[in-house]
């Protein structure tokens, strides 16, 4: 247990030689700043017709089915880049910790760097409509919004994304293989969400699919799928690595 809370705190001052606290900042305020464009391109004509909810829905729709996937890919690359140089890999294993126990850290520190992204999501998006508001924006339901009772939902429900990721950064070194991947994977994922049968079979649908179809019984599916898949991928991939000698 203490090697994990070592290794906990080691990851997190590693963070400070990636760019991956940097990404959870910029990847939220892009998507903050193409709704605002849009909305102030339109003059608030939609917003005084439909609400502030429409603005709300914009954001969560560009924010969970493309950005998100897309981040976790720059961010488990970004995490895992830093021990590819320079043999990192191999000096963190010359200390008294298990290869499974670093490959848990690692992922348990994506995750939470993905749930920070997504609650700096939430509070540019409030903090965009109140600058708009004090342009003279108008329209109902200004901060109501389902956006942080879904963030439970989607934490669990794109464990699998984030698992494949890390299995793939981790592995090898090459940053452009987890990213093509990640960007390939995203792409039929939103392809695959209008398919009733085949959406199933593609984890990267499954954080959408769990909070935006109307069918409660299909959300609960997604959300337990994306939590079988990925807590049994992250026990087998970490039982596998660990048994595997670290190679430069």
């Amino acid at each position: 247990m203490m090697n994990m809370i070592t290794l906990m705190s080691v990851e997190l001052t590693k963070l400070k030689r990636s760019q991956a606290l940097l990404m959870s900042l910029l990847c939220p305020l892009a998507v903050v700043l193409l709704q605002l464009l849009f909305v102030m391109e339109s003059s608030g004509q939609r917003i005084a017709k439909d609400g502030w909810q429409m603005y709300w829905m914009g954001t969560m729709s560009l924010w969970y089915m493309l950005m998100l996937p897309l981040f976790i890919a720059l961010v488990t690359t970004l995490i895992n880049h830093v021990e590819h140089k320079h043999a990192g890999l191999r000096l963190m294993l010359s200390f008294p910790v298990k290869t499974w126990q670093l490959f848990l850290v690692k992922v348990m520190i994506a995750w939470g760097i993905v749930i920070l992204a997504s609650l700096i999501m939430y509070g540019l998006t409030s903090l965009s409509i109140g600058f708009m508001m004090l342009l003279g924006y108008e329209g109902k339901d200004a901060f109501s919004s389902p956006f942080l009772s879904h963030l439970v939902k989607v934490a669990i429900a794109s464990l699998p994304i984030l698992v494949f990721g890390h299995i793939l950064s981790w592995h090898y070194k090459n940053v452009v293989l987890p990213l093509a991947v990640g960007v390939a994977m995203t792409i039929a994922g939103m392809k695959m969400m209008n398919s009733e049968k085949y959406w199933v079979f593609n984890p990267w649908t499954y954080h959408t699919i769990g909070t935006s179809v109307s069918d409660p019984n299909v959300q609960q599916t997604a959300v337990q799928l994306g939590a079988g898949i990925g807590i049994a991928v992250l026990i087998l991939s970490a039982w596998y690595f660990g048994r595997k000698e670290v190679h430069v």
